[in-house]
C-alpha cells in the first residue's frame, strides 16, 4: 500500500486567545497520520502564543508539532508566504485560522480527494457563533462564486474578482511552487488562488462541511458598516487599497497567465479608480458623499467628484 503524503496542517492566528484553544483541539484530533501540525502566531498581543506554547508542550499525541512565533506582525500575506515557503515540509498544505475548527476527519477527508494534478480544494463550512453554536447561513458562495468557477474561465474569475473559500482550503505545494508567492502588503489571497488554480490544475469544491467556520464581530471576513465619516474614510481607503494590491498581483501573474488586451484594458481602468478613491477619501474630500442618503445618490456624488479630480490632476 503507498504510503499517504506528508500534510501539513496550520493553525494561523493572531489575537485568537478566545478561540485558539478550540482551533488546536481540532488539529490534534485528526486521524490522518502522515500530519505535522504548525502553530503559527503573528506576534499578538493577548495570549495566543502563550495558549500555543501550552498546548503544543502538553502535546503526547502521535502528530509532529511546530511552533512559531513571527518576531514582528507580518500580516496576511507575509505570514502565508512565510509559512507556506520556508516553514511547512508537506507535500499539501491544509489552511485554518485561530478561530476556526477542523473536524477530525478534516485532512482524511481532504487527502481522499486529491489528486497529482488537484491545485486547491475547498469546500462548504459549518457555521458558528463565539459560543461555538452552530446556525444556518445563506448559502451564497454556492450561488454566486462557485457557478463562476466551475466555468473555469480564468479571465472570468479575475474580473469578477471571484475567491476560493480560503478557510476552508487543502493546498497542492507543486502549485504553490510553480507560482511563487504573494506581493507584500495583499491580504485577498483566496482571491489570487482562485484564479492561479484553474489555470493550474484542477480545482475541486466538496459540499461535505469539514471545518466550522466562527462568525463573529472579530473576525475579518465580518466588517460592519461604519457609523462616522472617519470610520468611512478608513473603510473606503482600505478596500481602495486591497483592490489595488489585487491588481499588482495579476499583473505580475499575466507573465504566466498571457490575459487579452481587452481583460487587461478593464484592469488598467479599475486600477486608476482605485487609486482615486485611495486618494480622495484619504484627503477627506467624500464627506458630501458620505452625509448623503441612498446608493443612487451616493454613486452619482462620487462619480461626479472623481472626474473633478481626474480634470484636476491633467
Amino acid at each position: 500500500m503507498t504510503e499517504r503524503p506528508l500534510v501539513s496542517l496550520i493553525i494561523m492566528a493572531y489575537k485568537a486567545e478566545k478561540f485558539v484553544r478550540e482551533a488546536i483541539e481540532g488539529a490534534f484530533a485528526q486521524t490522518y497520520e502522515n500530519l505535522e501540525i504548525i502553530l503559527s502566531d503573528d506576534t499578538s498581543p493577548d495570549r495566543t502564543f502563550e495558549i500555543m506554547s501550552e498546548m503544543a508542550a502538553a502535546y503526547t499525541g502521535p502528530h509532529k508539532v511546530i511552533l512559531n512565533r513571527n518576531p514582528v506582525n507580518l500580516g496576511i500575506g507575509a505570514h502565508v508566504n512565510k509559512l507556506w515557503h520556508e516553514t511547512v515540509t508537506g507535500e499539501w498544505i491544509v489552511v485554518s485560522a485561530g478561530d476556526d475548527v477542523s473536524l477530525p476527519e478534516r485532512v482524511s477527508e481532504l487527502m481522499d480527494i486529491a489528486t497529482e494534478d488537484t491545485a486547491l480544494i475547498h469546500g462548504r463550512p459549518l457555521a458558528i457563533d463565539d459560543k461555538s453554536v452552530q446556525f444556518e447561513f445563506e448559502e451564497r458562495f454556492e450561488k454566486v462564486n462557485l457557478p463562476i468557477l466551475e466555468r473555469n474561465d480564468v479571465e472570468e474569475t479575475i474580473l469578477s474578482y471571484t475567491c476560493v473559500r480560503g478557510a476552508t482550503m487543502a493546498i497542492n505545494r507543486k502549485f504553490l511552487r510553480f507560482w511563487g508567492g504573494f506581493i507584500p502588503g495583499l491580504v485577498n489571497e483566496d482571491v489570487i488562488l482562485a484564479y492561479r488554480a484553474q489555470f493550474w490544475g484542477k480545482l475541486v469544491y466538496t459540499r461535505k462541511p469539514l471545518i466550522k467556520y466562527r462568525v463573529h464581530d472579530e473576525s475579518l471576513s465580518n466588517r460592519p458598516q461604519p457609523k462616522t465619516f472617519d470610520a468611512y474614510k478608513r473603510h473606503q481607503s482600505k478596500m481602495a487599497n486591497e483592490y489595488l494590491h489585487i491588481y499588482k498581483q495579476v499583473m505580475i501573474d499575466n507573465e504566466k497567465l498571457k490575459l487579452s488586451a481587452a481583460t487587461v484594458a478593464v484592469l488598467e481602468e479599475r486600477k486608476k479608480y482605485h487609486e482615486t478613491i485611495f486618494f480622495l477619501y484619504g484627503s477627506g474630500g467624500f464627506k458630501t458623499e458620505f452625509l448623503g442618503s441612498g446608493l443612487f445618490y451616493r454613486q452619482l456624488v462620487k462619480r461626479m467628484l472623481i472626474k473633478v479630480y481626474r480634470a484636476v490632476k491633467r
